[in-house]
């Protein structure tokens, strides 16, 4: 019996002196903990540089060029990246991105925009 009076004194010694003594350290971050995660990741990761919209317009119309026919947002992204005109590191949302660029080809009238029922395509 003894024993077992030990072992449950140990356990209630052991659980008022957890819940008293002990704070998390990540529950509590301070200003000077994310800096120093800002820091660091910016040392481990480098960051790309986002090509320019004029570069992307430009990339879009070259890939544009080269197809004959219409093209989709995926051909486009294809052509773009077979050719490494345009690195696609940085941005999130890249057929989104070539879509925007290829609205503005639109509306300068160096491409012209197809759609047949939910599917885009452009052409020169």
């Amino acid at each position: 019996m003894a024993s077992v009076a030990t072992a449950t004194q140990l356990v209630e010694e052991l659980r008022s002196h957890t819940t008293a003594s002990v704070l998390h350290p990540s529950a509590y971050p301070t200003a000077r903990d994310s800096q120093k995660r800002k820091r660091l990741r910016s040392v481990i990761t480098r960051p790309f540089r986002r090509p320019q919209r004029v570069e992307l317009e430009r990339a879009c119309r070259i890939a544009l060029m080269e197809k004959e026919g219409p093209a989709s947002v995926e051909i486009i992204y294809d052509r773009i990246v077979r050719r490494g005109s345009l690195m696609f590191l940085s941005y999130k949302r890249p057929f989104r991105a070539i879509t925007l660029a290829m609205g503005a080809l639109v509306k300068l009238g160096q491409a012209s925009l197809l759609k047949t029922g939910r599917q885009r395509r452009w052409q020169r």
